[in-house]
């Protein structure tokens, strides 16, 4: 079962508010390939759902799939799941 709907009401009406506040923040996301793989990229308003839930979601608020991982163990693992 999805995180969302384990929430209460009030809760999924905060983080509706709070996506509200961010409006030029749309579904998708123009970034470089370093970015959305290593580099990552800011969102700004992991800041706030982060302030709210009381958890670290993002590391600086930053999504990227290997984030904080070092190029060379991502290419390691790759090509060694033989």
């Amino acid at each position: 079962m999805a995180k969302a709907s384990k929430m209460t009401p009030a809760r999924r009406y905060i983080l509706s508010e709070i996506l509200a506040l961010h409006p030029k923040e749309g579904l998708y996301v123009n970034v470089t390939v370093d970015e959305f793989l290593f580099g990552g990229y800011y969102v700004p308003f992991m800041k706030e759902l982060s302030e709210m839930s009381g958890e670290v979601l993002l590391p600086n608020n930053t999504f990227g799939l290997y984030y904080g991982v070092s190029v060379q163990i991502v290419i390691y693992i790759m090509y060694n799941q033989a």
